[in-house]
């Protein structure tokens, strides 16, 4: 049903929002595996990959593209149309879930996310130093050093319910609780799509992706990626060295408490204070 309703849409060029949940709708998403995602409590979730996926060492394109060949054209051209200069190997489907903080492994950083769905709340919350929603974190995440357990991140909550939203999978991220159908789409690319091979890219133009294996642009952010990380490798090296546990960009209660509440009046205690806090590197700061 979900294959012959989409190849329908396509073909009569009909392809809004209420379209493309309905495929949704009617298609069986399998359960997939996240555990960096899957709520507490839950082994797996309603998800899939579909173009070009990266496990351990291998690249290669999804099964759920090959089983969904018709719905798989439908997302790329829905994404593509609304965005016709963005590019990406990929499409994330989340039925259903409220994802635990996380960091996306093995994207390259810049993704487009949109919510749709009969629900209410689902908010995504982002990590933003200038934001006005904080999140303490409960357990470390994954292999990232910068996000661990005890911190204290500012965010904000964005509204992605029939909206296009840009962001960076990078940067730690999760899903608000919400009540009613949640489905939604993030659109990225695979930090290691250099490695797919020419039958890989070959099979993903075939399923409509028009992704551009060359591009300098993308280069440049894989290698900006690249140093980030290893910058980051360096200085929790030189500060474990010193018996120090870093969280850059810490949030404590205090500066909360001034940034929302304390006017700081240059010079005033309370603005000394916050100074201070704002340039702290270490929990001892």
């Amino acid at each position: 049903a979900c294959e012959g309703f989409a190849r329908r849409a396509l073909e009569a060029g009909n392809i809004t929002p209420a379209v493309v949940t309905e495929a949704l709708r009617l298609a069986k998403v399998p359960l997939q595996t996240r555990p960096n995602v899957v709520p507490d409590g839950t082994r797996a979730v309603h998800g899939m990959v579909l173009g070009m996926y990266v496990f351990v060492d291998r690249t290669g394109v999804s099964a759920c593209s090959r089983r969904f060949p018709w719905l798989t054209r439908l997302l790329v051209r829905f994404g593509r149309q609304a965005h016709p200069d963005f590019p990406f190997t990929s499409v994330q489907v989340n039925v259903n879930y409220a994802a635990r903080p996380h960091v996306d492994r093995n994207n390259l950083g810049q993704s487009q996310i949109i919510g749709l769905g009969a629900y209410t709340g689902g908010e995504l919350w982002l990590h933003a130093d200038d934001g006005d929603k904080t999140l303490p974190l409960e357990e470390d995440i994954g292999q990232e050093r910068l996000y661990r357990k005890g911190t204290v991140w500012r965010g904000h909550d964005v509204d992605i319910r029939d909206k296009w939203f840009g962001f960076s999978g990078n940067k730690l991220h999760c899903t608000r609780p919400f009540r009613g159908t949640r489905y939604s789409l993030v659109y990225f690319t695979c930090d290691r799509y250099a490695e797919a091979s020419p039958e890989t890219r070959a099979e993903l133009r075939a399923a409509g992706f028009d992704f551009q294996w060359g591009s300098a642009a993308l280069k440049r952010l894989l290698q900006a990626k690249r140093r980030e990380r290893q910058q980051l490798r360096e200085l929790f090296e030189r500060e474990a060295r010193k018996g120090r546990r870093v969280g850059l960009l810490l949030v404590d209660d205090d500066q909360v408490c001034y940034q929302q509440e304390n006017p700081k009046l240059p010079g005033c205690h309370a603005h000394k204070l916050y100074e201070g806090y704002r340039k702290a590197r270490t929990i001892r700061e």
